[in-house]
């Protein structure tokens, strides 16, 4: 938000319970996300190996966080 010129006080102040929400919901899906890379870290290692496997897992985990934070937070500071 500091990129786009956005007074973070003032966004926190109006946007609290959502920003409170955001939180849950991303520590949620980080929570999830580390929980079925270790459940899965060795089929992902024999398909992609070591190197590829926890870079896409990374990627879709960040895709996961990312995007609602597009869809809900970004709209809400305009």
């Amino acid at each position: 938000m500091l990129l786009l010129g956005a007074d973070v006080r003032a966004a926190v102040s109006r946007c609290g319970p959502l920003l409170f929400a955001f939180i849950i919901a991303a520590s949620s899906t980080l929570a999830a996300g580390t929980i079925a890379i270790f459940s899965t870290s060795s089929m992902l290692v024999n398909a992609l190996g070591v190197n590829d496997a926890f870079k896409i897992a990374a990627a879709l985990l960040a895709k996961n966080i990312g995007t609602f934070q597009i869809s809900f937070l970004v709209p809400m500071t305009c």
